[in-house]
């Protein structure tokens, strides 16, 4: 396949992906043999909607053709590995959206995932990726809320808004004191959620966990 074929194929994805088609995405993988890598390629993409939306994609690929995603798995492992180069920062996010969807597929990579702190760019993705877990993993997750709450003290507000994020998924009551401790907090951040990108302020946030925490799992 040549380059231009390979980029055309990429913006092909990558609007789709922009418009919500993700059903259209997964049609392709019978023409395309290329789909996965360009999926995978695309969780690096400059764009912000467009590198999460993959993220959501590579969970629905995992459903719909998990012999495409199952050979991903250690690769996203490896990219978190600071011997890779440092370009793991969406392989998280892909995990855990890989384990909310196909539990089955990523245990192991899971595990990785939940307990993973070693760099220090990759804990936002991280956290986001735990949020996702928690329903398929709650055991593991669990283990780590305490973590989790540390986390809402951090210096950087992305850490911060990710760590409510994650907590609220949990619906764990350890949470509360926490989360209610942070409604006071001002900052904005970025949050993919429903997937979309939705800014709102920390604050804001922890008073959605919170409501979820009441709600428990449904």
């Amino acid at each position: 396949m040549s380059r231009q074929t390979v980029a055309a194929l990429k913006e092909r994805v990558g609007g789709l992906l922009r418009a919500g088609e993700y059903r259209r995405v997964a049609a392709l993988a019978g023409e395309e043999r290329r789909l996965a890598r360009t999926i995978v390629s695309l969780l690096y993409d400059a764009d912000d909607l467009t590198r999460w939306r993959a993220v959501t994609m590579m969970g629905r690929l995992a459903l719909a053709e998990p012999e495409l995603v199952r050979p991903l798995i250690k690769r996203f492992i490896w990219w978190m590995n600071d011997e890779s180069g440092g370009i793991g920062w969406s392989s998280a996010p892909a995990i855990g959206e890989i384990g909310r969807a196909v539990p089955e597929m990523v245990p192991g990579a899971a595990q990785v995932v939940i307990h993973y702190r070693q760099e220090r760019f990759l804990i936002p993705g991280v956290l986001w990726a735990t949020g996702r877990l928690a329903r398929t993993f709650p055991d593991a997750v669990a283990g780590v809320v305490p973590e989790l709450i540390a986390f809402l003290a951090d210096e950087d507000a992305d850490v911060r808004g990710q760590a409510v994020l994650a907590l609220g998924e949990t619906r764990d009551p350890r949470a509360a004191e926490g989360l209610k401790r942070v409604k006071g907090d001002g900052h904005g951040v970025r949050l993919y959620e429903n997937e979309e990108i939705l800014v709102k302020t920390i604050g804001a946030a922890a008073a959605e966990a919170l409501a979820k925490l009441s709600d428990g799992f449904r």
